[in-house]
């Protein structure tokens, strides 16, 4: 089972959320020297809000790695001690108080008696989550970072790779099925934008998307069709009929009978991707039981292609094939390969009528991919053919 890299991810947080950013020290500087302790003192009357602000700054510029951070706050716990006895709601002042802790869990402890105090100050926020880090306690880390950005949505895009190293741990995937409910704008962001784009979690989306339909189906298509194409058929299939499934469609027959495959394109490569060019296209008929292909002259190249379960044994592939004219014969064709190895199989140039397509031999892979290949030589006319479902029997 995967697990949270914790030393790495509480390292984060300390140099970055807990100072208000997800990056390094040099934002951290900036974030303390935003206003100077005597901007401080006019803004807050009251000599606590100053202290703080100082004892903050000092704090942030003294942190030169990670391992420094608990002396860097023990330094300056003075002065925080006083600005929190001035005010005793001084968020950062609090935060440094729990960072200046040597007992781990009186330094936890402290972290989240404060959070009850303020839940929206972002610093003390990241306290917090390196309190429930610290405890192993994984439910927590992923609802506090939902709270969060929930309140510093602008921010949502640095704490990603958070939720990526929470995500990466599969303890963690009811938390973020029962939280990812589309309420909060950084939820749609982190699927879409962040975590499709990070192949490590893919397997983790396709269990999440398992336990919670997020009810975006462009994002469906996305997942199966990136699984597919790093390489993880075994979890992409098994999403893929999933979601057949909750849609009420029929399944394809067991690989083992036979099968009858429709033009459906919804979910590539496990249904059709069609070529649609304005010279060069590939669509399903208006009743849905023929391809209709059609290609200018000099015109050529795969016109669609799917993925399909196949017998392990040998089998047979028919189609019936339409052409508008004569020409047409030879010029459209049937290739099958295995997806996995791009190993080509056979490519067979279809004619007139019905077409059987014997495979004596076991192609050595569980799927094959199905190509269409077209070409409308140059001199000859516009190619317009039709072709039936194709059907797939063992012999």
């Amino acid at each position: 089972m995967a697990q949270v890299n914790y030393a790495r991810l509480g390292v984060a947080v300390l140099i970055g959320l807990a100072l208000a950013v997800a990056t390094a020290l040099h934002t951290l500087s900036m974030l303390a020297q935003r206003n100077s302790p005597e901007q401080a003192v006019a803004l807050f009357p009251a000599n606590g809000a100053a202290r703080e602000l100082a004892a903050f700054r000092e704090f942030s510029e003294n942190v030169a790695d990670p391992a420094q951070i608990q002396l860097a706050a023990a330094a300056v716990r003075d002065d925080a001690l006083a600005a929190w006895r001035s005010d005793p709601t001084s968020a950062k002042a609090l935060v440094l108080l729990s960072l200046a802790m040597t007992e781990p869990s009186a330094r936890q402890d402290a972290a989240l008696s404060a959070s009850r105090i303020n839940r929206r100050d972002l610093a003390l926020q990241g306290a917090v989550l390196e309190a429930h880090i610290e405890r192993d306690d994984f439910e927590n880390v992923v609802e506090t970072l939902d709270q969060i950005l929930r309140v510093h949505t602008s921010r949502a895009s640095e704490f990603f790779p958070l939720l990526g190293e929470a995500l990466r741990d599969e303890r963690t995937t009811p938390v973020f099925a029962r939280l990812l409910d589309g309420s909060s704008p950084w939820h749609e962001s982190f699927l879409s934008t962040y975590a499709l784009g990070q192949d490590d979690l893919l397997p983790q989306l396709a269990q999440l998307r398992a336990q919670r339909d997020l009810g975006d189906e462009a994002y469906d298509r996305r997942l199966v069709d990136r699984l597919a194409r790093t390489g993880r058929f075994a979890e992409a299939s098994a999403l893929y009929s999933l979601l057949r499934s909750d849609a009420g469609r029929a399944l394809p027959a067991a690989a083992s009978g036979a099968q009858v495959i429709d033009w459906a394109a919804d979910y590539p490569p496990f249904e059709w991707r069609f070529v649609d060019q304005p010279d060069f296209r590939a669509q399903e008929s208006r009743d849905g039981e023929r391809l209709e292909l059609f290609a200018r002259p000099g015109k050529g190249g795969i016109m669609a292609r799917r993925i399909v379960a196949v017998p392990t044994s040998a089998f047979a592939i028919k189609v019936d094939f339409t052409a508008e004219s004569p020409s047409d014969g030879q010029a459209v064709r049937l290739e099958l390969s295995c997806p996995e190895l791009e190993k080509v199989l056979l490519a067979q140039a279809l004619e007139e009528g019905a077409n059987t397509i014997e495979v004596r031999n076991a192609p050595g892979c569980d799927t094959v991919q199905i190509a269409i290949i077209a070409r409308a030589f140059s001199g000859q006319p516009t190619l317009r053919s039709e072709l039936s479902r194709i059907s797939i029997e063992s012999r």
